[in-house]
């Protein structure tokens, strides 16, 4: 199970000063001092280098400090979780409105079949 405030925590506190080798060293002397598991070190790590690796111009500068990719990430995420939200709201909605019309529909055909005398 990941530690995803160990993740959060690490994640914003990175220093765009340092290079990516520093903050990797920092996340398995971290990992050994809070006893994270290997899940959470493999979390820190992938957002290591997705701020780093991926984020770096053409000249070797990055274009947004990890803590602003970091932030544009969980912004991100916290739109799909929205999204989902959103989504799984119309389905319940849905549900309930066939839910109605099938229960209007048997009363209707109940209706008819007293008419008839059955």
């Amino acid at each position: 199970m990941i530690n995803q405030e160990a993740v959060d925590n690490f994640l914003c506190s990175l220093d765009p000063n340092l290079d990516i080798d520093d903050h990797l060293r920092n996340a398995e002397r971290d990992a050994k001092i809070y006893r994270w598991n290997g899940n959470t070190l493999r979390q820190i790590i992938k957002g290591i280098k997705q701020a780093y690796v991926k984020n770096f111009s053409k000249k070797g500068k990055p274009e947004l400090t990890a803590f602003d990719i970091y932030i544009r990430n969980k912004l991100k995420r916290q739109k799909d979780r929205e999204d989902q939200e959103m989504l799984d709201q119309m389905l319940v909605e849905l549900k309930e409105k066939h839910e109605k019309e099938r229960q209007n529909q048997i009363a209707y055909l109940n209706s008819e079949l007293k008419k008839i005398g059955v």
